[in-house]
């Protein structure tokens, strides 16, 4: 941190060089972020769905109960499994 860093952090707590985030921005880039891993869930349980392991756990091979997968039926693991 330099001299003016140091000084403006002890004034008002914010550097006035560095611009403050967008709060829609931020928000925009966490839904996005949480779209895109809702994404590759659905992408990956319709891969487990072309080869035949749909609605089987990964770790214990287990069949998942219908009531978890039509909750989420991106689910790879069964609830022993979470």
């Amino acid at each position: 941190m330099d001299h003016d860093d140091a000084a403006a952090d002890a004034i008002g707590g914010q550097n006035a060089d560095r611009p403050t985030e967008d709060p829609v921005a931020a928000e925009a880039r966490a839904l996005l972020a949480e779209i895109e891993a809702e994404l590759g869930a659905v992408s990956a349980a319709l891969d487990r769905l072309e080869a035949g392991s749909y609605g089987t756990c990964e770790i214990c091979g287990a069949p998942i109960a219908d009531g978890v997968l039509a909750t989420d039926p991106s689910a790879s693991r069964c609830p022993s499994h979470p």
